[in-house]
């Protein structure tokens, strides 16, 4: 890696170790640090290979690169705070009620938080031979009739019923039906 990819390394990991510290802080107060940033994997080994681990695996996107970081904590390190990681010491340790701070935060976080919406057309299937040969003019067959609403996905979830049109001379989508919970199966059959 060149030495600017290095330092864009370096502060993407600073901002993930205050993001860990922040998800501990309910067990152990913890400081984490990058001491070093080893770019070779052959040069990797911070404990035997029959070490028992915790192993997390998070999948990354950085613009349109995928990939996967893995963090090892030795099973030594979490050995000391094992009875804090317990179902029950959650329970227990648990505040009751929280700060109105705390409330602002999440409310602050969540508004912020986005979410992908697709408006579905319908679908239908054709040969890979079909979609080689498309052009300009031809029409797919949708598997809905053209007077039902479009199916309206926060994420992966239906929860909306909708009509297409215009507002201001852009492609719009009306809600027409807020699907309750657990009632999208139904819809979907």
């Amino acid at each position: 890696m060149t030495e600017i990819e290095n330092i864009i390394m370096e502060k993407i990991f600073s901002r993930a170790l205050e993001t860990l510290q922040e998800a501990w802080r309910t067990v152990i107060d913890i400081e984490p640090r990058l001491e070093a940033l080893e770019t070779n994997p052959q040069f990797m080994q911070i404990v035997s290979p029959n070490e028992t681990i915790a192993l997390i695996s998070l999948s990354t996107k950085i613009g349109d690169t995928t990939g996967m970081i893995n963090l090892c904590i030795p099973h030594v390190v979490i050995e000391p705070i094992m009875s804090k990681l317990s179902v029950h010491h959650w329970f227990v340790s648990q505040k009751k009620s929280r700060a109105p701070e705390e409330f602002k935060q999440l409310e602050q976080r969540v508004t912020k938080a986005k979410l992908p919406i697709t408006a579905e057309l319908g679908t239908s299937q054709i040969s890979i031979h079909e979609f080689l040969n498309l052009g300009i003019g031809d029409v797919i067959t949708l598997g809905k009739s053209v007077d039902s609403g479009l199916d309206i996905k926060v994420g992966d979830k239906l929860k909306y019923i909708g009509s297409p049109g215009t507002v201001r001379d852009k492609i719009a989508v009306q809600i027409l039906e807020i699907i309750d919970e657990g009632v999208e199966e139904a819809h979907d059959e």
